[in-house]
């Protein structure tokens, strides 16, 4: 159940942080 999640959270991880770093002022 937690295999081949991490590789998918870590690239899920990278466009959200993206997107929250765009929506900062």
């Amino acid at each position: 159940k937690l295999r081949g999640k991490r590789i998918y959270t870590l690239k899920q991880l990278s466009c959200e942080i993206r997107r929250i770093w765009r929506s900062l002022p």
